[in-house]
């Protein structure tokens, strides 16, 4: 490749990192473009370092390419050099995942794609209109003042403002108070639950999961998205040999929310910049995250809340 003098730098959050700009091949499956690409040369101490060679950025092209220096993405290079449709489509599953570029490929979802309208093209923002704990609401469903929330494949969690996180962490705590874990110092106070010693692959522990912890349906502008107990709460490695389950839905000081790989894992989702919209379907690989139209869920009684 060939360095470049231009510079760069990038802010994530709090985090951050700098460097200058470079001319490298860039490949992804069958495509390959020519491309500009960020040579990190210095990062926050607590910007974490990803396990792949690099991160491919997927925003809306000239969003967030300017920094100081204009480039044109990667993938924006590609759609326009093999005349693709503006669209990608992925699926993260626990150990592999789909990546398809100019469309979706019916072969990786079942059921009817769902559609939900993309609000802002900064990112790709969706309304949120609310979130229920099994049956039970937990944040209010307002179909009349929507809240802003991103579709992110780069936050590897559910990301709630502090209000909503500790209306979650009651709503779990009033309904599921006999469940290991919920009350006091448990998962909700940034403790995980931990396989016991007979049990070191955890997997009788992800049984006790699955079958006591409930589902977070979270609805979306048409869409109602249903997360399994073993999506929200994920197997981390630890300093123990035995295996841990941790929450991955977090709190943060903002009036948005994020919806992560949390949100995502399981889920087909086309990222249809040329309708600026979303769609929705659930993924191959039994995750368990389920799909609904938000009017058809309405009327089997679960939005319980309008104002």
């Amino acid at each position: 490749g060939q360095e470049d003098t231009c510079a760069f730098n990038y802010k994530y959050g709090s985090n951050q990192i700098h460097g200058r700009l470079g001319r490298y091949e860039v490949a992804i499956g069958p495509y390959t473009v020519t491309g500009i690409v960020g040579l990190i040369e210095g990062r926050e101490s607590n910007f974490e370092a990803p396990f792949a060679d690099g991160i491919i950025g997927l925003s809306y092209n000239g969003n967030i390419a300017c920094s100081p220096s204009c480039v044109t993405p990667p993938l924006d290079m590609i759609i326009a050099k093999y005349n693709l449709k503006d669209q990608f489509a992925m699926l993260l599953r626990n150990t592999d995942g789909v990546f398809n570029i100019g469309g979706m490929d019916p072969a990786y979802f079942t059921g009817n794609m769902l559609y939900s309208t993309v609000t802002q093209t900064t990112f790709y923002t969706i309304d949120f209109l609310g979130m229920t704990v099994g049956t039970t609401p937990s944040i209010p469903i307002d179909i009349h003042n929507p809240i802003n929330s991103f579709v992110d494949s780069g936050t590897s969690y559910l990301l709630l403002p502090t209000s909503m996180f500790n209306q979650l962490t009651a709503t779990f705590q009033e309904k599921y108070s006999n469940v290991e874990g919920v009350s006091g110092i448990g998962v909700f106070s940034r403790y995980c639950l931990i396989a016991a010693n007979n049990d070191q692959r955890g997997t009788a522990l992800a049984a006790y999961i699955a079958e006591n912890y409930p589902t977070i349906t979270i609805y979306i502008s048409g869409v109602a998205v249903t997360i399994p107990p073993l999506s929200y709460l994920i197997p981390v490695a630890t300093t123990s040999s035995r295996v841990s389950y941790c929450l991955a839905i977090d709190s943060f000081d903002q009036d948005f929310i994020v919806l992560g790989d949390t949100f995502m894992r399981g889920l087909y989702i086309l990222f249809d910049r040329e309708n600026h919209r979303l769609g929705f379907a659930q993924g191959t690989g039994n995750l368990g995250t389920t799909v609904a139209p938000s009017a058809e869920t309405a009327s089997q009684g679960h939005l319980l809340m309008f104002p």
